[in-house]
């Protein structure tokens, strides 16, 4: 009711959300055909193809711990994910499935990381064998650190100009980690045209740039490694190239690390300096077992320089003749109807993809329904009149309904429109992007 309301913009703060505690017994899983041909590989080499909801997760855990079970050293059995996140899980379900089978097993018994953190330890291995005087810090974890380094590359270049001003610290960045990513050799004769070739998707920095902007790349790139090294300092994308340096040039150190089995999962975004870490793993004498689990309808992450070519021609890029296919196609979180939805979409617009397709465990539910809307009040007016109907009409309690947003300030301005129809409301925002590790 504040007369400033209107221009101050104040967004009612949210409360506090509370997880209701589940005190409700776990009921004993049990697995399909499908899924026990997943849990009971032992050895060689397989590929999953594994559908959203399908429990991909449940069998890779559930395989690690039988595997425990049956006298196999936590140590020698690697599991690599995509996020921290993901191996926290990872860990948490081994572990909770370990003590069910009367198991002594901790977090620390379990190597369960993503490529990074895996590489970054090789990296800590071994920092003096790859030129370091002391062990490197990671300066991608302070973006205003990085960006003023760039930034003082570039002035001290002279790149800035008239028509490049607001683009040349972005561009700077790109060729960057497309240099590391790809390996490029700043001091080959055609290092230009490799970094060419590096960034031609982004078909509006690599057009914009001048042929004499390219060459001031690479020697700008030149000066940022010296000054990194200097200072003992890596970035992300340093790691992968340093990671399968030491791969291909110590073999010796591979074979101490002593990695039995080793689980990929989420295989669809993984880019071909990751497929060239496994290539070494699974060279060691000690190897038994590789599995990689992915699905190619679920590749998101194109912008990191990753591809779902992976995952479709795994045999023919590992250059395997003996390897395995199975399948987990059983989705048990969506109903049929949300499923033929889905599978028609990917049809369409995914080309490029596996034939398998979903198939629904669940009974039949309400169709899916698509609205589309020129105005974003339009849009929000429409929620808002939907969750009315529901709570008025069908009986709905209002924490029965949840809105999904893309972006922070989405849910803020629902969630004012919210306030102003009496809706009461509470948010479970992301963390911001930078204060994400």
């Amino acid at each position: 009711y504040c007369p400033n309301k209107v221009a101050c913009k104040y967004q009612k703060a949210p409360d506090v959300f509370d997880h209701k505690s589940n005190d409700a017994k776990k009921k004993v899983v049990v697995y399909s055909d499908a899924q026990e041909k997943v849990i009971g590989f032992r050895n060689g080499k397989c590929r999953v193809i594994a559908k959203a909801g399908t429990g991909k997760t449940e069998c890779m855990t559930e395989r690690g711990a039988r595997m425990y079970a049956e006298g196999t050293d936590p140590h020698k059995m690697l599991f690599v994910t995509f996020t921290d996140a993901g191996a926290i899980e990872m860990k948490e379900r081994l572990i909770a499935k370990s003590e069910m089978k009367n198991l002594a097993i901790s977090a620390d018994d379990i190597p369960a990381m993503t490529f990074h953190t895996l590489g970054y330890g090789f990296i800590k291995d071994n920092y003096k064998y790859l030129g370091f005087e002391k062990m490197p810090s990671i300066i991608d974890t302070n973006a205003a650190k990085k960006g003023k380094l760039i930034h003082q590359v570039l002035e001290a270049a002279d790149f800035f100009t008239i028509e490049n001003r607001y683009n040349a610290l972005d561009w700077a960045m790109k060729c960057f980690d497309a240099i590391k990513t790809a390996e490029i050799n700043p001091d080959d004769v055609d290092a230009e045209e490799q970094l060419r070739e590096a960034i031609k998707d982004n078909a509006r920095m690599a057009n914009a740039m001048s042929a004499s902007e390219y060459t001031k790349m690479i020697d700008m790139y030149k000066e940022y490694i010296r000054i990194c090294r200097e200072n003992c300092w890596l970035t992300f994308s340093d790691i992968e190239p340093l990671m399968n340096k030491v791969l291909r040039e110590k073999p010796e150190y591979v074979e101490e690390l002593g990695f039995e089995h080793i689980i990929v999962d989420e295989f669809q975004d993984s880019n071909d300096a990751q497929l060239d870490t496994i290539q070494h793993l699974i060279g060691t004498k000690c190897f038994k077992s590789l599995m990689v689990v992915g699905d190619d309808c679920q590749s998101i992450y194109g912008f990191r320089n990753t591809s779902q070519e992976n995952i479709l021609y795994f045999w023919e890029k590992l250059n395997v003749t003996d390897g395995s296919d199975l399948y987990l196609l059983e989705n048990r979180r969506s109903t049929p109807e949300i499923l033929s939805f889905a599978d028609e979409y990917i049809s369409t617009y995914n080309e490029d993809q596996t034939e398998e397709h979903m198939k629904a465990v669940r009974e039949h539910g309400f169709k899916p329904v698509v609205r589309g809307f020129w105005d974003k009040n339009d849009e929000r007016k429409f929620i808002v009149d939907q969750i009315k109907v529901c709570h008025e009409k069908g009986g709905y309690a209002y924490e029965d309904m949840a809105i999904i947003g893309a972006t922070r300030t989405e849910l803020v301005n629902m969630a004012a429109i919210l306030s102003d129809a009496g809706i009461p409301w509470i948010t479970k925002y992301p963390m911001q992007l930078l204060e994400n590790s």
